[in-house]
């Protein structure tokens, strides 16, 4: 039906593949032109390329012709047999594009995401559109997961771009500002996600323009692995911390942790306790026929502790589970699920990942901690207008006041800090959601298994598990900058993305990235033999079954990749599969890849391949790495016949006869027997002779079928000939009980939450047209089916039980549904979670671009160290003096020019024309920089004067009710906020002014002190304009610290706003605007107090100075030193404290800025 309603409603991808199939058999028409060329040059085409987009000509008009220069280019490197190498990679160009993979490149260029299978050769395939985006010279970029792929791919591509004539960047963890910028502006750039997300975020904490690396603007990216990028790590956002307020050495966070973590333990097995008492009253009630009472315990027990071994294998009962179920259903119904909680000390939900403290448990705590108040806190509201009634003396008032928040800040920490040491210790398990290394707590990610150092878990979590497993806690930091991947891409003006896996999430990136999803068609067809869902009922079966199951397929030489979920589950497995022996009694040898082997990653899974390897994994570990089969493993189905005679011989204590009916059978018989580990020394021998009886005969002579008395005789079955079947396992009369096909054998002992992790697992098998297979094995005991099983899965199961003993299992397509039923509700709750995040961080990233893009505009006219230092500017000068008479090229002397206007933040240089470099540039030079700073400063004092007099206006409005008399005025407030914010007063002796008059003499008061401040620099305008700059800039910092932990805070508990039924989203944008609002009203009013105080500043220090000289020129005339010791020295002026700001406007407390070391 589907097929038919496709003829008349073709999909997108339909409609597109006939669409580019035209454009194919164009680009190949071109590119056999190209070939009959033997004057041909890439560089020279790029460079007409180049021209005609510059005259105006449009990328798309260019796809045929640059596609097919690329694929020219391709086959001249292949027809060389090209050979290269970096670091320890070596390569031989082995490829020419298919036309799929043009159908990839012409889908990533229309910005589309395009799903190729796994060993389709994406990293190919991204060349193409890349190249033609580069030729606009405004950057293009392949966004990918790891540094290894993203150095691999840049090398494997290098020799095509090197022949086109475009430059090709790297970004790697660990190198400098200035390396990356090089690699950035290169026409193309291979980069990580996080490298590349983390560069922005630095970026905007730059404090000098040519700190930056980034482009200007985001033009066009490639994401590869884009599922992994844009949902796996979607709900992760990239976050910069620091330590910009308190001093870490106090170390608060690992007191408040340690000192309620031996509570937070007895309490948790307090629980333990209490449950299973639980437990054995309601298994007691069940027997005795009371089982309402008795579902009621283990309904109890199991949102008491949900892993508890007796609750999941009682679960296995589906008629307790049905009840179960039932009784949960009417008590959410009737909203009287909390019932249940009565008895415990904390209830919790695996689904939505919440710890609830109950009553009881809140008197527990409160009991053992000898704390009888823990959960009390002060009710702010009524606490505060208590205060203002009891006191008159405002200093009294703020005293006490101040004592409340104190005390109801430090009960709030306390009582978050024991919610996410309960988390810690019941939803978050060691070696699944994070291991423990080198003393640390590293995160797991929960999809791909790659460790991820570095990121922490946020809200004090981090502190939470590191306090439960006992290593050193780290001092909660402040979230310095932050933002989502998903805002991240969005950026982009032009985006792609090619996967293995994208289908299941086309809603998802059509919803969010307006990326529309192409699945591309295989090169070869797809021999893979999928199996059906093998269902356990125990977990302990299920792990019996896959370890018999590898030892079989080992011992037959197929390669085996072993699926996991977690390290935790991998180790399980290494921990039995240790004991295991192969065929010949010795101990199995295998490969883990997981989070604690990340390093070793490419090289295990490069030989995952290979004839026997068992490579046990994480489900997404390797990912991006092909894995190619061994040459052997095309000649498994003859070398499971010879194992085959061999079990007959042993059986029957005959000679088997093998007879073979092809040609290939024979080649891969005599290279088994010379060649194979096993079979070499087992005395098989290709013969004629009838009489050699201690001999397995293979031959092509089909009279010895009659000879039954000398010989067990076994003529193949042609159709296992044709699949090339490979025998695993044999029955006790010694013919094959088991058969899979040649190839890897994906083995996945457990179900992902997502649907599109499993296709990615089993892709990795049959890549290219190679043979494989892939089953996997489930239990209901696995967390997938535990969590989000259903009523109908319950029925199945009484069935399954029916027919079940402890090694039986089950195969049916029902129950595969089913498993895909409980998958597709985690992908749409995980949706639903990803959606939620982005529509919160939409309203940060609103107010992100706002002040990223003010900050920005400040640091564009900023002066440079580099200007204002006259040794460092000789220097730089001289530096590029030298550079500059090394290069004859008109090219390179323009590109040191623009490198020098970066140094020197100034655009202009990049105009100046001169042959050589004599004394009078270095003049000329200086000049123009100075020019440029003088015009930069006055646009930036204009600016600020005019935000700072409408922050005063708008107070002032607020502040002054027009149709009041003078003498009703709070001129008291008034002079407070002029002499806090712009150091004056006003002292208005004409009672009838008016409303507007007042406010502009006040704002040309404000104008006076400022245009004053200006004047003291009026022949150094680029010292204050540097001043200027640095003091906005740290202050909009400062500011948008406290924004990021004011919209987290208000993030944490909006959705308690639900209950009184507003929309949480609405309340958190309301919110989000009111705190907007005050930051930009602060950020003028902080920035006019720190500038004005600078000036303060310098006239104490330049009093301080002075007085320090008189002191010694007092010292140096007195000649008897006990006196000197004794004389007091006394300093009249006003003292800086350590604590104060910095007088140089930096925004940094004195005592560490220039008061460092004093």
């Amino acid at each position: 039906m589907k097929n038919i309603l496709n003829l008349f409603f073709p999909t997108y991808t339909q409609k597109k593949l006939k669409e580019y199939k035209i454009t194919v058999e164009k680009i190949n028409s071109f590119y056999e032109n190209y070939l009959k060329d033997p004057s041909l040059s890439p560089i020279k085409k790029t460079e007409e390329f180049r021209k005609r987009i510059e005259s105006g000509e449009e990328l798309s008009s260019l796809l045929v012709e640059s596609f097919a220069l690329v694929k020219y280019v391709m086959k001249k490197l292949y027809d060389q047999k090209y050979e290269y190498h970096y670091e320890d990679m070596n390569f031989l160009w082995d490829m020419v594009p298919y036309d799929v993979q043009l159908i990839g490149s012409i889908g990533l260029f229309e910005g589309n995401i395009v799903e190729m299978a796994t060993g389709e050769g994406k990293t190919l395939v991204a060349v193409m559109p890349l190249y033609l985006h580069s030729l606009k010279k405004n950057g293009a970029y392949l966004i990918t997961v790891n540094d290894y792929l993203a150095k691999r791919d840049r090398a494997w591509m290098y020799p095509v771009y090197e022949m086109l004539g475009v430059s090709v960047g790297l970004i790697q963890t660990g190198m400098d500002a200035k390396e990356r910028r090089k690699n950035y502006n290169c026409d193309i750039t291979y980069v990580t996600n996080n490298e590349f997300g983390f560069d922005y975020l630095r970026d905007n904490m730059a404090f000098q323009r040519s700190d930056k690396v980034l482009r200007e603007n985001f033009y066009y990216a490639i994401i590869d692995e884009v599922d992994s990028v844009l949902i796996d790590e979607a709900r992760t956002p990239l976050i910069i911390s620091g330590f910009p307020f308190g001093d870490p050495s106090e170390k608060r966070t690992e007191q408040l942790y340690r000192s309620i973590n031996p509570f937070v333990n007895q309490f948790v097995r307090s629980q333990k306790e209490i449950v299973r008492k639980i437990f054995d009253k309601a298994k007691k009630d069940y027997q005795e026929k009371n089982e309402e009472q008795g579902i009621k315990g283990f309904l109890t027990c199991k949102r008491g502790l949900p892993k508890m071994k007796e609750i999941i294998e009682l679960m296995q009962n589906p008629d307790i589970l049905s009840k179960m179920e039932r009784m949960e259903n009417n008590l959410l119904r009737d909203k009287l699920l909390y019932t249940l909680d009565s008895e415990l000390l904390y209830s919790i939900d695996e689904k939505s990942g919440a710890v609830n403290i109950t009553d009881k448990g809140e008197d527990y705590f409160e009991k053992i901690s000898s704390d009888k108040e823990f959960f009390k806190t002060p009710e702010l509201s009524i606490e505060l207008k208590k205060i203002d009634e009891d006191f008159e003396d405002p200093e009294e008032r703020n005293k006490r006041k101040n004592e409340v928040m104190q005390k109801y800040v430090v009960k709030s920490e306390q009582i978050h800090a024991l919610h996410q040491l309960l988390k810690a210790y019941t939803l978050f398990e060691k070696d699944v959601e994070y291991i423990v290394q080198n003393g640390k707590i590293v995160i797991v990610d929960e999809h791909t298994g790659r460790l991820m150092p570095g990121r922490r878990f946020s809200e004090g979590l981090h502190s939470a598990i590191e306090a439960k497993e006992g290593v050193r806690i780290e001092e909660e930091t402040k979230t310095l900058a932050t933002i989502t991947l998903q805002n991240l891409f969005r950026m982009f003006e032009r985006l792609s993305g090619m996967t293995g896996t994208a289908e299941t999430e086309s809603e998802e990136f059509m919803h969010i990235y307006k990326l529309p999803v192409i699945v591309v068609p295989t090169n070869k067809k797809v021999i893979r033999k999928d199996y059906d869902d093998l269902i356990f009922i125990r977990k302990d079966e299920k792990i019996k079954y896959v370890l018999d199951l590898i030892v079989k397929l080992h011992n037959a030489g197929i390669p085996v990749l072993v699926g996991t979920a977690s390290v935790q589950s991998s180790e399980y497995l290494d921990s039995f599969l240790k004991l295991r022996k192969d065929l010949t009694g010795k101990p199995l040898k295998y490969n883990i890849l997981n989070a604690r082997y990340h390093e070793k990653e490419a090289k295990i899974v490069a030989e995952a391949g290979l004839q026997g390897a068992i490579t046990i994994a994480t489900n997404m570990a390797g990912r991006g790495t092909d894995i190619k089969l061994g040459k052997t493993v095309r000649m498994l189905h003859e070398r499971s016949c010879l194992i085959w005679a061999l079990k007959l011989k042993e059986e029957f204590k005959k000679n088997p006869v093998i007879i073979y009916t092809s040609s290939k059978s024979k080649e891969f018989y005599e290279t088994l027997l010379n060649e194979d580990w096993f079979l070499k020394d087992k005395s098989l021998y290709f013969t004629f002779d009838k009489d050699e009886l201690d001999k397995i005969l293979i031959t092509d002579d089909t009279t010895l079928k009659n000879d039954k008395e000398r010989f067990v005789i076994q003529t193949i079955d042609p159709k296992d000939i044709e699949e090339r079947k490979v025998y695993v396992d044999f029955d006790s009369s010694g013919n094959p009980s088991l058969s899979f096909p040649e190839g890897l054998f994906v083995l996945g002992t457990e179900k992902h939450e997502s649907r599109r992790i499993d296709r990615q697992l089993r892709g990795r098998s049959g890549r290219q047209g190679d043979p494989g297979s892939s089953l996997f094995t489930v239990s209901l005991e696995d967390d997938l089916m535990r969590i989000f099983g259903n009523e109908r899965m319950s029925d199945m199961i009484k069935k399954l039980e029916s027919i079940s003993s402890r090694d039986v299992n089950i195969s049916h397509k029902l129950l595969t549904s089913s498993i895909e039923s409980a998958q597709k509700k985690i992908e749409s709750l995980n949706f639903e979670r990803r959606k939620y995040l982005l529509q919160y961080d939409d309203v940060i990233n609103k107010q992100r671009e706002v002040v990223y893009q003010i900050r920005n505009y400040f640091l564009e006219k900023k002066p440079t160290i580099e200007f204002l230092d006259k040794e460092l500017f000789l220097k730089t000068l001289l530096n590029f003096k030298e550079q500059f008479s090394k290069n004859n090229s008109t090219e390179m002397k323009r590109e040191l020019l623009k490198e020098l206007s970066i140094v020197f933040n100034c655009d202009t240089l990049k105009e100046i024309q001169f042959d050589n470099f004599d004394e009078n540039i270095f003049e000329k030079i200086h000049k123009n920089i100075y020019n440029f700073y003088e015009k930069n400063f006055k646009e930036i004092s204009e600016y600020i004067k005019e935000n700072v007099l409408q922050t005063a206006e708008e107070f002032l409005n607020l502040s002054i009710d027009g149709s009041k008399n003078f003498e009703e005025w709070d001129i008291q407030k008034i002079n407070e906020f002029l002499l806090n914010n712009f150091k004056i007063s006003i002292n208005v002796k004409d009672q009838q002014i008016k409303k507007e008059k007042f406010i502009e003499i006040v704002k040309g008061e404000i104008e006076k002190i400022f245009d004053e401040k200006f004047s003291i620099f009026s022949k150094r305008v680029d010292l204050l304009l540097f001043n200027i700059c640095n003091i906005f800039i740290s202050t909009i910092d400062n500011l948008w610290i406290e924004q990021l932990y004011e919209l987290d805070a208000i993030k944490e508990g909006i959705s308690l706003r639900g209950y009184a039924q507003r929309d949480p989203l609405i309340e958190y944008k309301r919110e989000a605007y009111i705190l907007f609002n005050d930051f930009m009203d602060n950020l003028f009013k902080q920035f006019s107090e720190r500038f004005l105080s600078s000036f303060e500043q310098m006239e104490i220090r330049k009093s301080e100075i002075k007085k320090m000289e008189t002191i010694k020129e007092n010292i140096t005339n007195i000649s008897d030193e006990k006196e000197i010791k004794n004389k007091p020295v006394v300093n009249e002026t006003k003292k800086i404290g350590r604590n104060d700001p910095c007088f140089c406007g930096s925004g940094k407390k004195y005592k560490n800025c220039h008061g460092k070391g004093l």
